[in-house]
């Protein structure tokens, strides 16, 4: 460029940067220490940011265009390699062309390869701003608290914690489940871990997460289900392994004499037909027919099996208990829910 960029206002510095293909972004950053650090001023956004812990721990990093991975490895040839910087210590970096996505390698034969990541963390967290984070856990015993990933990383707006498949839920110590409800700052979480068989884990009734809205849980055997809902968040989603009509017989037990401001939705997943119990699951509960049609719950994809309605006492709103798919759900109807199926006068100022 035939002028400096620093001297552009910094809205246009990032339209210019965002025009420029991502991979290119990410080699230059390691090539130059004055790129990388006016970089750090501009705070490129990045969708995702997929971490793979692994003996050759991976990375990558999901744009609107496309997807760059990282990884840390010397398995490569050596007259490939170019000398860079990441994070001021010395490295080498090569690109491998035979992927469909820019993949590149880094190495530093002096260094353990936890060390080496640990820097790529420093280095890229130093310049990207990331929305959504997403772990894949593929080795044991990891310090969760004292893990680098969250040595360097910012709020993010959504953190995703995955075992080996989404399915399996992975092994942790009791403190590191702690640790992820309890530290990490993010809107969205999502996890699935199982500590050991007789730890429970119970929120007190002071627990405050404030920029917490969304909930999930895969595996929730650790959960002490009567202390869930000391959790005032927008959605909770819950996939149950044992005795799930009594488990949302203690979720609406709660509900009901609450005083919930924020929470809409409550999700148990993994019910059988058969173990739709109502007896069970509106024990002590007063529930009446459902007041509104199936096409009323315009968020609903699978067909509606049986659906009720019940009131929370102390302002009388309602919430439908609906049985849907392999799905219990509690449907708060919110001012905004009731206007937009007309049940609702709009309120002109």
């Amino acid at each position: 460029m035939a002028f400096r960029l620093l001297k552009l206002p910094m809205l246009v510095q990032k339209m210019i940067f965002s025009d420029i293909d991502f991979s290119v972004i990410i080699y230059l950053s390691t090539q130059s220490t004055y790129f990388q650090k006016h970089l750090g001023l501009v705070q490129l956004p990045v969708l995702k940011f997929i971490f793979i812990m692994t003996e050759h721990p991976e990375i990558s990093f999901k744009t609107k265009s496309n997807t760059v991975w990282i990884e840390v490895s010397n398995e490569y040839k050596k007259e490939s390699e170019k000398p860079c910087k990441i994070n001021e210590v010395p490295m080498q970096i090569c690109k491998i062309s035979n992927h469909l996505n820019p993949y590149f390698l880094v190495s530093n034969d002096k260094m353990e390869n936890h060390m080496i990541f640990e820097h790529l963390m420093a280095h890229f967290l130093s310049f990207l701003e990331v929305k959504e984070f997403e772990l894949r856990l593929r080795m044991q015993n990891i310090d969760f608290p004292n893990c680098s990933v969250f040595k360097y990383t910012q709020k993010f707006s959504n953190v995703q914690w995955l075992g080996l498949f989404e399915s399996e839920p992975r092994q942790v110590f009791p403190e590191d489940l702690i640790f992820v409800l309890e530290q990490i700052d993010t809107k969205s979480l999502h996890i699935n871990l199982e500590p050991p068989p007789n730890f429970i884990y119970k929120f007190a009734p002071e627990f405050s997460r404030p920029n917490l809205e969304e909930l999930r849980i895969g595996n929730s055997n650790w959960l002490d289900f009567e202390t869930l809902l000391h959790l005032d968040i927008k959605s909770i989603t819950c996939n149950l392994q044992e005795d799930p009509s009594k488990k949302a017989n203690w979720i609406l037990k709660k509900w009901v004499p609450g005083r919930h401001q924020k929470l809409e939705d409550v999700i148990l997943d993994n019910f059988s037909y058969s173990e739709f119990d109502d007896d069970v699951i509106f024990d002590g509960v007063d529930k009446c027919k459902s007041i509104f049609e199936n096409n009323e719950f315009i968020r609903f994809k699978s067909p509606i099996k049986q659906k009720f309605d019940i009131n929370r006492e102390f302002d009388g709103t309602l919430a439908s208990v609906v049985f849907v798919g392999t799905e219990l759900r509690l449907f708060v109807w919110t001012n905004k829910r009731l206007r937009a199926v007309g049940r609702m006068e709009p309120k002109y100022t």
